[in-house]
């Protein structure tokens, strides 16, 4: 068993416990990232450190192509953003052009930003779900509580009604 230093063990379980969306974050977080690398390398005029970057974002942007779901008719649009995305990659590692990754880390954090209130909202609707359904079941409690309730005022009811007519009988016998 390979020993892995503490913080490679905690990405490690973030990213093995990440949910689908937390994990498409995380790649457009890591896009970013980058990219933001590849720009600093190319003004340091690092241009292997450069393109390596430059590469790992294409390789970032083309998962996110080849996993988009294409039952839904916003693909295709997604599809044109992402294959424009690599296009304007290949261009900015062919020129080192840090205007070009400029224009893209603008798309990418747009994209992460919409891709974060998407989060939001689903995660909002799930609670108010989770509210739902808690109180659908508060009420169905609260219903079998009040039928039991109810049957108990009853059966005491009848056993009053039973007790007076016996009192009744036997005032009457006397």
């Amino acid at each position: 068993m390979i020993n892995q230093n503490p913080y490679s063990q905690y990405q490690n379980n973030k990213i093995m416990m990440a949910s689908p969306a937390e994990l498409t974050l995380m790649l457009y977080e890591g896009a970013i990232k980058f990219c933001n690398i590849a720009v600093m390398a190319i003004n340091n005029k690092d241009i292997e450190k450069a393109h390596n970057n430059i590469v790992k974002v294409e390789k970032i942007v083309q998962n996110f192509r080849d996993t988009l779901d294409r039952s839904y008719p916003v693909w295709e649009d997604f599809e044109k953003v992402y294959v424009y995305l690599l296009r304007r990659l290949h261009e900015a590692n062919i020129s080192k052009d840090t205007e070009i990754l400029e224009e893209i880390l603008t798309h990418l954090r747009s994209m992460r930003d919409n891709w974060k209130e998407v989060m939001k909202k689903v995660n909002a609707d799930a609670e108010q779900r989770e509210i739902y359904d808690k109180g659908k079941a508060k009420m169905a409690r609260d219903k079998i509580r009040e039928e039991k309730q109810m049957e108990e005022t009853i059966r005491n009811v009848q056993a009053r009604n039973e007790r007076n007519m016996m009192l009744g009988q036997r005032y009457r016998a006397q």
